[in-house]
């Protein structure tokens, strides 16, 4: 059996922690190249946040999956009111042949 790849271990652990923010020392361990494997991930259509943080004088960076959120229900279009004017204050003149 083949083992994970990479950015199928990365993206175990971001699914596995849920909403909570993995730190890039832990994606490092998986990958130096993380930001590569990140980059992927996202090009293959997941939504990925990263933040940085200061801790003692140094940056820390951290991802996460973004928490799904529902999609909204299609709503149909209003039928279309042809008496509605976009403009009711030019009202329709009628000139004199």
């Amino acid at each position: 059996m083949k083992s994970p790849s990479q950015e199928q271990r990365i993206l175990q652990i971001l699914q596995a922690r849920g909403s909570a923010w993995s730190s890039a020392l832990d994606l490092a361990e998986i990958s130096l190249q993380y930001c590569a494997r990140v980059s992927a991930l996202r090009e293959a259509g997941h939504v990925i946040e990263n933040k940085v943080e200061m801790h003692g004088g140094t940056k820390c960076g951290f991802y996460r999956l973004r928490p799904s959120t529902p999609k909204p229900a299609i709503t149909p279009p209003l039928p279309y009111a042809a008496a509605v004017s976009l403009f009711p204050d030019l009202a329709a003149t009628e000139y004199p042949d």
